[in-house]
């Protein structure tokens, strides 16, 4: 008798860590903190420009556009993410409104920056033609 007892508590015991521990998901908080980071970690690495002191200016191609693109898009993910899971406030919808501009701002340089370099592209192709 007390060791069918002792089983039976280990068997609640054990059902109710599994039916908690499976409960347990992301944590708004964290998603929001990790999307902080990874916006951080974009402005500081591959959305920084680079001052080439040779052209005496800020050198961007599509390359470097691309990459801070992707890296903002995974920061914009993050932060929907995070407000799927319940995040809110004031300073989380200003970091979401901030993110989705920034994203648009960037692919339209991606755009007129790619445009760029194909007109050059087009025109160094005709002057070995000529």
């Amino acid at each position: 008798m007390v060791v069918r007892r002792h089983v039976a508590n280990w068997l609640i015991w054990g059902a109710l860590a599994a039916g908690l521990g499976s409960g347990c998901g992301p944590n708004p908080y964290d998603v929001y903190l990790q999307a902080m980071q990874t916006e951080q970690k974009a402005a500081r690495s591959s959305c920084k420009l680079i001052w080439d002191a040779g052209a005496g200016a800020h050198v961007v191609n599509s390359d470097k556009v691309t990459a801070c693109l992707t890296d903002l898009k995974e920061a914009q993910a993050l932060y929907h993410r995070a407000r799927e899971l319940g995040s809110q406030g004031n300073d989380f919808t200003t970091a979401i409104e901030s993110i989705d501009a920034q994203v648009i701002k960037v692919q339209s340089m991606l755009r007129a920056i790619s445009q760029m370099e194909q007109d050059k592209r087009q025109s160094q192709t005709e002057k070995q033609v000529n």
